[in-house]
């Protein structure tokens, strides 16, 4: 499986709101309005598309190591730069967000270590795009425990 970049997805061409690469890989129509297949609608603009959702969570590691500095700048600044700066990038209506955090719990010492890879929370559930609440959530954490990662992509895999 590729993951396609926002640059990959491309224009679109007709005025779906679905961008003509993932309209190609869905084996639709990237030049017509077209309705999902199963239906046999064509190219008729009256007769409406089906829901198309996408899913996207984000997964932020909020470990200690993220309070490193890579030229003059942590690690989890930049972090929180690259997700809140795609949020605001203009994501489609049709994309559900959201966030999960792992190692913002207990600290780096050893007798905190399970209280830190325990502590995994989707602390934004997966919805429309808010970009501003996301912010404030993402603003409260500091960098601090143990990166349990594995947990985070169970907690993922159980919600996608």
């Amino acid at each position: 499986m590729k993951i396609l970049s926002k640059q990959e997805l491309g224009f679109d061409q007709d005025g779906d709101v679905i961008p003509d690469r993932l309209e190609e890989i869905l084996g639709y129509n990237a030049n017509g309005n077209d309705c999902v297949r199963e239906l046999g609608c064509g190219d008729f603009p009256t007769v409406p598309r089906a829901k198309l959702e996408i899913n996207l969570l984000f997964l932020v590691d909020a470990s200690g190591s993220m309070g490193e500095k890579l030229e003059a700048v942590t690690k989890w600044e930049s972090a929180k730069k690259a997700l809140l700066d795609l949020l605001d990038s203009g994501l489609p209506s049709f994309a559900n967000v959201g966030v999960i955090l792992y190692g913002h719990k207990g600290s780096v010492d050893e007798a905190d270590k399970q209280v830190s890879c325990d502590g995994v929370e989707l602390r934004v559930p997966l919805s429309g795009v808010d970009v501003m609440e996301t912010e404030k959530i993402i603003n409260e954490i500091k960098p601090t425990g143990w990166t349990g990662i594995a947990k985070a992509l169970e907690l993922a895999g159980s919600l996608l």
